[in-house]
């Protein structure tokens, strides 16, 4: 069995912080695990539906990446102080 993909989202409501988390996997294989490190001792674990990261990944797609801090190009020669 081989690990495709992992996604994984961190979010917090309430003064709680939830993680869902999503396995793809290629290969066969009954017995397997997987270790998550969280931040802390979770209250609850809960199962939760196959599609919800795969549902929010469609409606919100995340924004965008900033623009580059330094987008022009440098058009001045570099000269050595010596000449």
């Amino acid at each position: 069995m081989r690990l495709l993909r992992t996604t994984t989202l961190a979010a917090h409501h309430d003064g709680v912080e939830h993680y869902v988390t999503s396995f793809t996997f290629q290969g066969a294989g009954e017995d397997f695990g997987a270790i998550v490190p969280l931040p802390g001792v979770p209250t609850s674990i809960e199962r939760g539906g196959n599609w919800t990261l795969q549902r929010l990944e469609r409606e919100k797609p995340p924004p965008p990446p900033p623009p580059a801090r330094w987008s022009s190009p440098v058009t001045s020669p570099v000269t050595s102080p010596t000449g």
